[in-house]
């Protein structure tokens, strides 16, 4: 059966590779990349979501202004937090 959402499965794939790499950066001691990562990976997230506006496709609301909104102040907030992540408890 043929994809009709093949830019979907490309943004998709990127996502989870960035998702594994930011991990493996988070557990070499680079917490900040790692965060600056993250807000990347939910950016691409966003606009993916608002280009393929598929109400059936894998978020948790069914509406893709919810899903885009979320994910575009996730980043933001990442973003914004991300000089913090080095602080840490001693």
């Amino acid at each position: 059966m043929k994809n009709k959402r093949p830019g979907f499965v490309l943004v998709t794939s990127i996502v989870v590779v960035t998702l594994i790499l930011v991990v493996t950066v988070a557990l070499l001691g680079y917490p900040r990349v790692a965060v600056y990562a993250l807000s990347a990976v939910c950016a691409v997230t966003a606009i993916s979501r608002a280009l393929y506006r598929e109400p059936s496709v894998w978020f948790a609301a069914k509406d893709w202004r919810i899903d885009s909104g979320f994910f575009a102040l996730l980043a933001l907030g990442l973003f914004l937090l991300a000089p913090m992540a080095n602080v840490s408890v001693n």
